[in-house]
């Protein structure tokens, strides 16, 4: 998965998540989450994607980057 608009379609459809039902969890309007769906547009604030996360099961860092930030120990 490439983009957000890749992965964010990705978990929507493993859980058979409509985007208007998307769009009334989070509070916004089914054209912001079309747009993020169709990659024309991203949301806008770190606490979108926690919250997109959360309800599509999934790491926020990893739906906005792609990747999972693995955690440091010291030696």
């Amino acid at each position: 998965m490439n983009t957000f608009a890749d992965r964010l379609n990705e978990k929507m459809n493993e859980k058979g998540m409509k985007q208007k039902h998307l769009a009334e969890k989070l509070g916004v309007s089914p054209s912001t989450v079309s747009a993020w769906c169709t990659g024309r547009n991203t949301p806008d604030n770190k606490h979108l994607y926690v919250r997109l996360a959360d309800i599509l099961g999934c790491d926020a860092e990893w739906l906005k980057t792609g990747q999972i930030k693995t955690p440091q120990f010291p030696p």
